[in-house]
């Protein structure tokens, strides 16, 4: 603050909440997906790369390989949209009364599922 300048009100980052706004289930969802695309979409690509080097030769010890090397790199992609993203773009989803870790969670919890069900769907077919 510069001599002679008025102080500059402080604004809690929760000034403007949609809170009283109800969202449905269909909503959250589509809020997670918008939120969490960048882990879905890489996620997806290393998903399929690992079900196709398991598909050649499938073997159990394969199966805790790539979820430890699917854990690593979302751990890697989390770092680097973190340094890349602008924190301000959490504010959006703030004031939708969305928490932006609650997001992250479920954008996680669809990535891992997808994961899942194509590992499922790995051993079945084999």
């Amino acid at each position: 603050m510069r001599p002679g300048e008025e102080p500059r009100p402080r604004i809690s980052r929760h000034y403007i909440c949609a809170k009283d706004a109800v969202l449905s289930v269909g909503d959250k969802l589509l809020l997670t997906l918008s939120y969490g695309k960048v882990f879905l979409v890489f996620g997806t690509l290393f998903n399929a790369a690992c079900v196709f080097f398991l598909s050649q030769s499938f073997f159990y010890s394969g199966l805790v390989l790539a979820f430890i090397l699917k854990v690593f790199f979302t751990a890697l992609v989390w770092y680097l949209r973190s340094q890349f993203v602008s924190r301000d773009a959490g504010f959006f989803y703030i004031n939708l009364g969305c928490s932006p870790r609650k997001l992250l969670a479920g954008a996680l919890a669809i990535d891992f599922g997808l994961l899942f069900l194509m590992l499922t769907l790995l051993s079945v077919l084999q």
